[in-house]
C-alpha cells in the first residue's frame, strides 16, 4: 500500500490528552509546528492512528484535524524560516 502525506493539527484542551495525542503522532511523523505534524502513512496506519487519538480527545472541547496531501500538491509545499522538505520515507534518490 502506498504511504500518502498527511497534516494533521489538534487543539486540546486537556494537558494530559495533549501530551498523550502528541506522544502518538511523534511515533508516526514529524512536528512542524507546535500542534501541527506531517505524517507519510498508508490508509490502513491512518486508520489505527485516527482509532488512537480517538481514545484522547473531547468532542466537546477538542479539535483535530487530518488533510491529505496529494503528490502533486506535496512539491509545492513551500516554508520560510525554520524546517524542511517532508520526506518520504519510502522514497530514495540516488
Amino acid at each position: 500500500m502506498a504511504h500518502h502525506l498527511w497534516l494533521i493539527s489538534y487543539d486540546i484542551a486537556c494537558d494530559r490528552a495533549r501530551a498523550r495525542i502528541e506522544r502518538q503522532l511523534l511515533g508516526w511523523g514529524e512536528r512542524v509546528n507546535y500542534s501541527v505534524f506531517e505524517c507519510y502513512m498508508n490508509p490502513d496506519q491512518l486508520a489505527r492512528l485516527r482509532g488512537t487519538l480517538q481514545q484522547h480527545l473531547d468532542p466537546d472541547a477538542d479539535s483535530l484535524r487530518i488533510y491529505p496531501i496529494c503528490g502533486d500538491c506535496e512539491c509545492h509545499i513551500a516554508w520560510q524560516g525554520q524546517g524542511r522538505s517532508p520526506n518520504d520515507p519510502d522514497l530514495i534518490v540516488i
